[in-house]
């Protein structure tokens, strides 16, 4: 689908790093290094196949300088000085790739609402998928070479370092230079991060000093300057709060990169983010703190759903954002018991989406037992359910929930509940129960976030079954937790309740050393 925009890509020489799914964080902790990038257009494709996202290397590495707008009301003033190029709409604004541009810093402009991404950036590049919005060409053009005009404007807009420099060059001494490069480094550490210093401070000794000294020295200088400059900890502090809000998490050495500091300067400036209660840190990975939302309407907050719940409906009330959890053990049918909860939601009008977790699930030979036809649920499978996005005001059933860790399982359920209260939906999920006891894994961490949990155990002659009720937050009766026992017809594959008092109490005999 997207053969012609690769190669487009391919034409260019475009180094593509693999993408982290619905984010923008790189895959390999070294994706900066474009000497270690030998990928191809086989490898973008599978990436894109296994739901990647992709980011080009900006800089010399790619060819490119790009400049990313984020608002979509750009100065207008700047936008004249844009010729036709290559370029593609983002979820806030515009990326607008030019040829690679030597004379521009790779910085943020921040009263244009703008950011240059040249050497050692990456950028995010259409068909991604980032926070459910998926980046667009708008302009397929060739990639034009920036203009002096639009490179004048954007150099003049960049903060630039301060003028006593130029003053300490006129009175070098001809003896002393490490002296003199210290206190011109001094200066310029006071605006520039330890790379950029070390950057002009090499050009600096190359250029102006009849003896230059070796690279090396100058370099250990630049990481010398520490004991001399005090660092803007304030200023290094919310340019990582930027990144992190950009990128949603890294770690040190990932914000070590972008900030082009020392370690020991960013685990400073974290440390005192850390203790403001600005960012969390969960294992390496560190996040920004959101700021609340808040609102002083209640609306239509806690709005049962416009629909049964099948098997439950009498036992709770379901409002959206609440997780109904169910659990079997292995053969009990999880599939089946899937498929009739979903066929009874699509006889009430509702289209709602099934996710298999299964390889070679049996779904779809269930669907059209039951009488389902096509047109009449969506459905996925997916692997990995901490990485998916759920759809808008949906009914979403997971088929079924298996976790690599179990101490993991509350971390996940927290995503999904996350998930579900940001969409507005209503979430089934089925998990597997321990075979010997039909107990939970993990009990406490698995039914901590949904509202209602029940467990699903299946009789000898496997001719029906029991919920077992375990959890229910708004409960609708005191007998809201009695149990609720299934007969299986077996010609149509329904799960049907059984009613009728007597039958109920013959089946109950029937379970009688089976129920845990």
């Amino acid at each position: 689908m997207y053969s012609k925009l690769l190669n487009f890509y391919c034409i260019y020489n475009f180094k593509l790093v693999k993408v982290s799914k619905d984010n923008k964080n790189p895959i390999e902790n070294n994706w900066s290094n474009s000497k270690l990038n030998t990928y191809t257009l086989s490898n973008w494709k599978e990436w894109l196949k296994e739901g990647y996202n992709i980011g080009v290397l900006t800089g010399s590495s790619s060819n490119i300088t790009v400049i990313d707008i984020d608002t979509k009301d750009a100065n207008e003033e700047l936008l004249k000085l844009m010729p036709p190029t290559f370029t593609q709409e983002t979820q806030k604004g515009y990326h607008f790739f030019f040829k690679y541009n030597k004379n521009l810093p790779t910085t943020r402009i921040e009263h244009l609402k703008l950011d240059i991404l040249n050497d050692g950036r990456q950028c995010i590049l259409t068909p991604s998928v980032v926070k459910g919005h998926q980046r667009k060409v708008l302009h397929q053009a060739n990639i034009a070479p920036m203009p002096k005009s639009l490179e004048e404007y954007l150099l003049n807009k960049v903060s630039k370092p301060s003028t006593q420099v130029s003053q300490i060059f006129k009175a070098l001494p001809e003896g002393n230079r490490n002296n003199s490069l210290i206190q011109i480094g001094g200066i310029l550490r006071k605006e520039l991060n330890i790379k950029q210093t070390n950057y002009v401070m090499q050009l600096i000794n190359r250029n102006f000093m009849q003896s230059p000294l070796p690279n090396k020295d100058i370099y250990n200088m630049t990481k010398s300057l520490h004991k001399y400059v005090e660092i803007d900890i304030d200023a290094l502090s919310r340019k990582i709060l930027y990144y992190l809000n950009l990128v949603n998490s890294a770690n040190a050495n990932d914000l070590k990169d972008f900030c082009g500091e020392d370690r020991d300067v960013i685990t400073e400036a974290l440390k005192k983010l850390e203790q403001n209660g600005w960012v969390v840190k969960h294992r390496k990975e560190y996040k920004a703190v959101k700021k609340l939302v808040w609102n002083d309407t209640i609306g239509d907050l806690g709005a049962t759903v416009p629909f049964k719940i099948p098997f439950f409906d009498n036992k709770a009330f379901w409002c959206w954002g609440d997780i109904l959890l169910i659990g079997g053990g292995t053969g009990t049918g999880k599939t089946v018991i899937c498929m009739n909860i979903l066929k009874e939601l699509i006889e009430q009008g509702v289209k709602p989406y099934y996710i298999s977790t299964e390889s070679g699930s049996r779904h779809a030979r269930v669907a059209r037992e039951l009488g389902l036809v096509d047109g009449q649920y969506y459905w996925s499978q997916v692997f990995n359910v901490s990485e998916i996005k759920l759809e808008e005001k949906a009914v979403t059933i997971i088929d079924w929930l298996l976790p690599s860790e179990y101490k993991e399982t509350d971390k996940i359920f927290q995503f999904l509940a996350q998930q579900v209260a940001e969409t507005s939906g209503l979430l089934i999920v089925f998990m597997q129960l321990k075979d010997g006891t039909r107990e939970w894994f993990a009990p406490n961490l698995c039914k901590l976030y949904p509202s209602f949990a029940t467990r699903y155990i299946l009789n000898k002659e496997r001719d029906g079954g029991i919920f077992k009720i375990d959890k229910i937050r708004d409960a609708k009766s005191a007998d809201s937790y009695s149990d609720i026992i299934c007969k299986y017809e077996w010609e149509n594959k329904r799960l049907v309740p059984v009613n009728n008092l007597e039958k109920l109490v013959e089946l109950t005999k029937e379970f009688e050393g089976e129920v845990v």
